[in-house]
């Protein structure tokens, strides 16, 4: 067997046979910068400055809708005696405290008061005022706005994607728990019943407990794409120098042990977890936009990095480019890249 179809079928087989695997590692930014230093030494290039434009979730301001407020007099409040639990949701929210719900609790408010007036209280005669009638049909009409400030523009989500201070306490394990959260809370809202709402608040507190497990995954994979592409560049220069003679040489040789060793028993492995929960994230962000099609913003740089091609998509391409370099370069040095 030839050795360029040696290698390439042992890195891919290495890729593959990760993908039920788990281990202890450290941020794929570490392991990506590690594996990357080592490989520009021994070629004696310099390493990349990477900057990366448009890291950070964007602010509520960006992405908040505004919502007209609806309103009713006293007298159609006071109709609904024959409905205390809606007469007593609507003087909760129009309370102090109520005026200043958290994300959770207004979309808590939101699907109990949309289950009171369709499930439980709609038989009533109070509901059937054309008051009434007018409100409940703008309140309909904004509950995807409703919903969307209360997710996506709402600060649970701004925690999720949030950049944490620490970067050695990111754990990617934690990213999978916060997109089935979401996940969860998109489920329930779309069909609810207030005996979720327990399972509702736990999903928010997952999200909450979190902190930064998306917008650290994202930042990881950002930060490999563009590393990634750099390598590429450098590699396809380097098959020219690394072995001029088309014979193995000691420098080629240092550079198989690092792949091997530092990429793909290390890196490669923590990347290839990240961009398992990358697909589970673009999966879910998929389903919601479709909820929020409405709603969704139509420009906005950071959410375009779930959109077609997905930032998933494109880093799957570098991987399969970054092993065709190396592919090319056994070819150059005529020697086998298998372990």
């Amino acid at each position: 067997m030839r050795a360029g179809k040696v290698m390439m079928w042992a890195l891919c087989a290495a890729w593959l046979a990760l993908l039920g695997g788990c281990h202890d590692t450290r941020p794929l930014r570490t392991e990506m910068d590690d594996y990357a230093e080592r490989v520009q030494r021994l070629l004696q290039q310099d390493a990349p400055a990477i900057e990366l434009v448009q890291s950070r979730y964007p602010s509520k301001v960006q992405l908040r809708v505004e919502i007209a407020s609806v309103a009713i007099d006293w007298s159609d409040f006071f109709a609904t005696l024959d409905c205390p639990q809606l007469q007593q949701l609507i003087s909760e929210r129009n309370s102090a405290t109520g005026r200043q719900m958290d994300a959770m609790t207004s979309l808590l408010y939101e699907l109990d008061f949309h289950f009171l007036v369709e499930q439980e209280c709609r038989a009533g005669a109070a509901l059937s005022s054309t008051t009434w009638r007018d409100a409940l049909r703008q309140k309909k009409q904004q509950q995807p706005q409703a919903k969307w400030n209360a997710t996506w523009a709402g600060e649970y989500w701004q925690l999720a994607f949030s950049l944490s201070s620490a970067q050695a306490q990111h754990q990617p394990v934690s990213a999978p728990k916060v997109i089935a959260a979401m996940a969860q809370i998109r489920q329930i809202s779309q069909h609810y019943h207030p005996r979720q709402r327990a399972d509702l608040i736990a999903a928010f507190k997952t999200i909450e407990m979190n902190k930064g497990a998306l917008g650290e995954l994202v930042l990881d994979l950002r930060y490999t794409e563009a590393l990634l592409n750099h390598m590429n560049q450098q590699l396809a220069q380097a098959q020219a120098t690394v072995c001029r003679s088309q014979k193995p040489t000691q420098q080629a040789l240092f550079l198989k042990n690092v792949l091997w060793k530092f990429f793909i028993n290390q890196a490669q492995r923590t990347l290839q977890q990240e961009l398992q929960a990358l697909h589970q994230l673009e999966q879910e962000v998929a389903l919601q936009r479709q909820q929020f099609a409405g709603v969704w913003p139509r420009q906005n740089d950071y959410l375009a990095l779930f959109m077609e091609p997905t930032l998933a998509q494109r880093i799957e391409q570098l991987s399969k480019q970054h092993v065709a370099k190396w592919q090319a370069l056994a070819k150059s040095c005529n020697m086998s890249m298998t372990s």
